[in-house]
């Protein structure tokens, strides 16, 4: 999974939460929606992460929910809303 900025290059989150760009596009297997709205970061505490998680919640343009966490691997999934 993961999820674009208007270039189609990855979003990434610094470590004091600075978003390198607009989500505007989440890729998911062999499909692309476009985002329509997003929200976040807020940072995901657990006392035995060595690196930062950063947790989004975004809606895609079929009206889909996503909750989405960014971590040192990369974009996944933890929840999606129909």
């Amino acid at each position: 999974m993961l999820v674009l900025d208007r270039t189609g290059a990855e979003v990434t989150v610094s470590p004091r939460a600075a978003v390198s760009a607009e989500p505007v596009r989440l890729a998911v297997a062999d499909r692309g929606l476009a985002l329509t709205g997003w929200a976040g970061p807020w940072p995901v505490l657990r006392h035995d992460a060595a690196a930062p998680r950063w947790r989004f919640q975004a809606v895609d343009e079929t009206g889909c929910g996503w909750l989405l966490v960014r971590d040192a691997d990369g974009w996944w999934a933890e929840a999606r809303y129909d």
